[in-house]
């Protein structure tokens, strides 16, 4: 039989998500060598906050079980073993993270990475949230494009 997969529960890692991206560019901000670099951080961390809150809203409105409930295990499979992937769903990764970077280069790889896996997570959350949020869903994810986009131009700058 299908498992029920809360909608409330990929909001929660989304949020957690969020929190460690705050907290990997906070550090970054801190270790910056350009201030460009700096410039960038700053407003990715701010960036990482207004999502915060986005997601703690979105949070507050979803019942426990979005669009009908069942969802076919494939799925929830799928979306377990795709939040286990990120790194930035653990609990205090985004510092441990940013503290092991030890050159620009490296920084921006990482947030780089870290975006397109928050891009292709939230991609996948439209299918377990209702159909009136998928729409704050896909404003987000356009701004993590603009912040992955930011991040390869000045990388690409950098060299």
């Amino acid at each position: 039989m299908a498992e029920s997969f809360s909608g409330k529960e990929v909001v929660e890692i989304a949020v957690e998500i969020e929190k460690n991206g705050f907290d990997f560019y906070a550090e970054l901000i801190k270790k910056a060598l350009t201030p460009e670099a700096t410039q960038i951080f700053t407003y990715l961390a701010g960036e990482e906050e207004k999502h915060i809150s986005v997601f703690e809203n979105l949070f507050k409105s979803i019942k426990n079980v979005d669009n009908g409930g069942a969802f076919p295990d494939e799925y929830i499979s799928y979306m377990n073993k795709l939040a286990g992937q990120h790194v930035f769903t653990q609990k205090g990764q985004g510092v441990k993270i940013a503290k092991e970077i030890d050159n620009t280069t490296k920084a921006f790889d990482l947030g780089i990475k870290f975006e397109n896996e928050s891009i292709i997570y939230y991609e996948s959350m439209k299918q377990v949230i209702s159909k009136k949020d998928i729409g704050i869903i896909d404003r987000l994810i356009n701004e993590e494009n603009m912040h992955l986009v930011k991040l390869q131009n000045i990388k690409a700058r950098q060299k």
